[in-house]
């Protein structure tokens, strides 16, 4: 037996693909296509591209570019310490001689807790403020 289709049922699914699943490939697709890029090839690339690029680019160089923009796309106010500490890959060191920066502050406490990372290789220091091993006084919009 014969059932003749018209063309309505195609026009329709080809317009749901289009417009429900989007240009964009799916986001696993990068991530897989960077895991296997050559080391050679992520090295000719002007600058790193993902999160653990640019912190082993910290890591390694204490590139500024890199630094800023992990505190500007993964650090938020709010974080532990040890989450920044994880996002730098490195840690910080406590800053002891601290009065100095919680003059100069808004919102900050005497019992605050000062933590330095760096220098970075253009020779700055990040001073990061933690209030119950929770960071405060963060902008990101400042390391845009």
């Amino acid at each position: 037996m014969y059932h003749k289709l018209g063309i309505t049922p195609f026009v329709c699914a080809w317009l749901a693909v289009v417009f429900c699943a989007g240009c964009e490939s799916a986001a696993w697709t990068h991530s897989l296509n960077e895991a296997f890029r050559s080391k050679d090839e992520r090295k000719a690339g002007s600058e790193p591209r993902t999160e653990e690029e640019h912190r082993q680019e910290y890591i390694g160089t204490h590139s500024r570019k890199s630094m800023r923009w992990l505190l500007y796309h993964r650090v938020r106010p709010g974080v532990s310490y040890q989450d920044v500490c994880r996002l730098l890959g490195e840690d910080g060191e406590r800053e002891t001689k601290d009065r100095w920066l919680k003059t100069n502050g808004t919102n900050i406490r005497i019992d605050d807790e000062v933590y330095r990372f760096g220098p970075d290789d253009q020779g700055h220091t990040l001073y990061l403020f933690f209030r119950d091993d929770r960071l405060i006084n963060y902008d990101r919009d400042e390391f845009r």
